[in-house]
C-alpha cells in the first residue's frame, strides 16, 4: 500500500478547506490546487 499525505488531497475550490490546502501546498513549494480565497484573506508569506 502507498501513503497518502495531505498534499495529495484535493477539496472543492469554493470551500475554506481548499483555500487553506492551497496555502499549505504553496508553503511546501508545490503548485496549489484551484481555490477561491475570500476577499479579506491573503496568502501567507513564506
Amino acid at each position: 500500500m502507498g501513503e497518502v499525505t495531505l498534499a495529495d488531497l484535493a477539496f472543492p475550490p469554493h470551500t475554506v478547506t481548499a483555500w487553506i490546502h492551497a496555502a499549505y501546498r504553496r508553503y511546501l513549494g508545490l503548485t496549489p490546487f484551484p481555490a477561491r480565497p475570500r476577499p479579506e484573506w491573503t496568502w501567507p508569506s513564506t
